[in-house]
């Protein structure tokens, strides 16, 4: 491990030269999330390019790739810094991806790379590291002996839902009132006389349709949301994303409908048998007393547990429907860390 290979790539070609093998690498490291994989990190630059790339890669002596640094400089309020790609809006996990068992030694690596190669910047900013992150544990302490001063503390929760091998099971995880709630909530839409249906979309070829409806019910259910899906970089990577995912059977793009009617949706990611509850739209108008987003919800969460999954991950945001169904906060990290010599800043990307 002595003899680690570190380098900074620059050009946007280093997302092809590293793609065959990007995941590979993902799969065997504690950064195993789809935020991290390279159909993600590559959707998210083409979509933003926010600045200049400064992807560091570890070798070892055979050319074997141990480490991705998967990050840019960008520009802000008079300083450069350097931030991991996708932080911090439309990723919700981010980390160094780094082979199990060679944490200590390519961390190490990456921190040299980084004064001996001259990363010219005044601030590193790394949003939305997982609480398990080796990087999280580790990288202060080889960063400080490098001269780093560095700052560490929570940003956000990620609402989590542990589950069980059966519904009944799950219902006992949750309160008495919100499961007397739920169950309510389910009998009324069951007794509704319209024709009701859920279904989810998850081939490629399904999304000419099913994407244009998740956006239209995305822009009603908020105008926050209606806003950023017009913006063109948003819906780009929206798209690239999608096809992407569905095309590795990662995407579960799921809606409800009273009398042929889409009344909720949601956009999941299913990754490494855990459900990633990604973003919602809702447009209940004459059927809001149903409450279709909640039973959507509760239909794939049973889903979820006849396919024998492991977890539903509600990702970053701590709105009240996540912990009424059961979720659990787990915390996500910022990591700030800085030369002395150079001028404090303060990210605003928090």
């Amino acid at each position: 491990m002595s003899m680690l290979q570190a380098r900074i790539h620059r050009e946007p070609s280093i997302f092809q030269s590293l793609q065959k093998e990007w995941n590979p690498l993902v799969f065997r490291s504690s950064a195993n999330r789809i935020f991290s994989t390279w159909e993600w990190n590559w959707h998210w630059w083409r979509a933003y390019s926010p600045g200049e790339l400064a992807i560091i890669t570890v070798r070892d002596p055979g050319g074997q790739l141990l480490g991705i640094a998967p990050w840019f400089i960008e520009e802000e309020e008079g300083h450069r810094l350097v931030a991991t790609i996708g932080c911090d809006e439309v990723s919700d996990y981010l980390d160094l991806i780094i082979a199990h068992g060679a944490e200590e030694p390519v961390l190490a690596a990456i921190t040299s790379c980084i004064i001996d190669e001259g990363i010219d910047a005044d601030c590193f900013y790394f949003c939305n590291m997982p609480a398990d992150s080796p990087a999280r544990h580790l990288w202060p302490a080889i960063l400080a002996s490098a001269g780093f001063s560095t700052q560490i503390e929570p940003q956000e929760i990620c609402p989590r839902i542990q589950l069980p091998g059966r519904w009944e099971d799950y219902l006992q995880q949750i309160s008495k009132k919100q499961r007397h709630e739920l169950r309510r909530k389910l009998r009324r839409f069951a007794a509704i006389p319209e024709e009701t249906a859920w279904f989810s979309v998850t081939r490629p070829e399904q999304l000419s349709q099913a994407l244009p409806q998740f956006f239209q019910l995305m822009s009603k259910s908020d105008p926050a949301k209606a806003a950023f899906i017009t913006e063109p970089a948003n819906q780009d990577f929206f798209e690239a994303i999608s096809h992407s995912a569905a095309e590795n059977n990662w995407l579960q793009l799921s809606f409800l409908t009273i009398r042929g009617e889409c009344c909720a949706a949601y956009f999941n990611f299913c990754y490494e048998n855990e459900l990633l509850v990604y973003n919602s739209g809702l447009s209940a108008g004459r059927y809001a007393v149903h409450s279709p987003g909640i039973v959507l919800l509760a239909y794939m969460i049973q889903d979820a547990i006849e396919k024998g999954m492991s977890l539903i991950d509600f990702l970053r945001g701590d709105e009240t429907y996540k912990f009424r169904m059961g979720g659990i906060g787990a915390p996500i990290y910022k990591l700030i860390a800085q030369l002395p010599v150079r001028e404090t800043c303060s990210p605003s990307l928090s």
